[in-house]
């Protein structure tokens, strides 16, 4: 009965992430970029090591899910915002990129599942994490440098 009702939540406070993404990207997207990542990364371990039926654990999941809509927001600018002058094109990037994002986290979700537990699905979530976090740290690095030229 557990993850029927864990599943609702993630999704519904997910709905957040428009307004909160909207706000945030405008404001500052460099610095969303990065505390993105070290906060996906945080609540993936905190998911990872809070016993399931806690309250802590439902935080979590609600936390979860306003940063999955988030990263969902952030794709979509980092895409449009690489193409400015074809935003038709980068809206289709966008969806076609998330498509591929999902089939191989579907893969590496079913892999973790095979080797390990339903658990290992999560650490196979905070490896992934762990290489957008770099890819982000590098993408701010690369923007930075070429905005001082």
């Amino acid at each position: 009965m557990m993850l029927p009702i864990m599943l609702f939540v993630f999704g519904a406070v997910g709905v957040l992430d428009s307004w909160i993404a909207g706000r945030a990207l405008s404001a500052e997207p460099q610095f969303i970029q990065l505390i993105y990542g070290i906060l996906l990364l945080a609540v993936l371990m905190a998911v990872l090591w809070i016993p399931g039926r806690s309250f802590a654990a439902i935080a979590a999941i609600c936390l979860w899910g306003v940063l999955f809509g988030l990263g969902n927001s952030l794709q979509q600018y980092i895409v449009t915002n690489a193409m400015p002058k074809a935003p038709e094109f980068a809206n289709g990037m966008s969806i076609a990129f998330g498509n591929v994002g999902i089939a191989l986290g579907t893969a590496a979700g079913g892999a973790a599942i095979t080797i390990g537990s339903i658990r290992s699905t999560v650490g196979a979530a905070i490896i992934c994490a762990a290489i957008l976090l770099a890819l982000l740290l590098l993408r701010v690095h690369f923007s930075n440098r070429q905005s001082r030229q």
